[in-house]
């Protein structure tokens, strides 16, 4: 008996000729709602699923052509971050997405991850800077490394958004890395380590600073 795995188990892929109305009518449908941008997640699958679909390239250009189209359509203000698209593939593919995650998650069960967290950010920016605006991903306002967190994104050139549970805010933090009309004072490039600490270990060594 042949099952539909999208349905059954959530796991699947739209075929490529029928992402476009896929995408078009999920995001007609949040626009609607009042959403102004959407963050599209686990790009890189694409490339785990090309087979008999012109290969991994053709599938991830045929996804991406039909985002950007869907994103033009209905947040005209480019209002996507791309996420787990490190790939080159996607990088590549990817014509109108101008912010792109430059991290892996951020954990806030996890005391150890931020120095690492923040580290990987600026390094992956000396790549992804050049041609995308970085994003070092959200973070908790109410949080033990809030501040640090917080001061990292004033000077990443990037977003500055939080994941904060609803009622759970660090409004002081905030006021001091968001102005009062919810816009920010972005660097005009993006954050990058500095020439002297681009061959260190600062994260781990136990020595170096990291200098952004």
């Amino acid at each position: 008996m042949k099952t539909d795995g999208l349905t059954l188990l959530g796991l699947g892929l739209v075929h490529p000729r029928a992402v476009y109305r896929c995408y078009n009518e999920l995001h007609a449908y949040l626009a609607a709602a009042g959403v102004d941008g959407v963050k599209v997640d686990v790009q890189c699958i694409l490339e785990t699923l090309g087979a008999g679909h012109g290969g991994r390239v053709q599938l991830t250009r045929q996804y991406h052509q039909a985002l950007d189209a869907s994103i033009a359509k209905n947040f005209p203000e480019n209002g996507i971050i791309a996420c787990m698209s490190h790939n080159t593939d996607a990088l590549y593919c990817s014509k109108q997405t101008a912010v792109v995650r430059a991290s892996d998650d951020f954990y806030p069960r996890d005391p150890v991850s931020h120095t690492i967290h923040i580290a990987s950010v600026a390094y992956n920016s000396v790549f992804l800077g050049e041609f995308m605006l970085p994003n070092w991903d959200m973070f908790h306002s109410l949080h033990p490394a809030g501040d640090y967190h917080g001061s990292a994104r004033a000077i990443s050139g990037g977003p500055v958004y939080v994941s904060d549970a609803p009622g759970k805010h660090n409004f002081e933090l905030l006021k001091k890395i968001v102005l009062p009309d919810g816009s920010i004072l972005r660097a005009r490039l993006p954050g990058r380590p500095t020439k002297d600490c681009l061959f260190t270990d600062s994260a781990r060594d136990g020595v170096s600073l990291l200098k952004i």
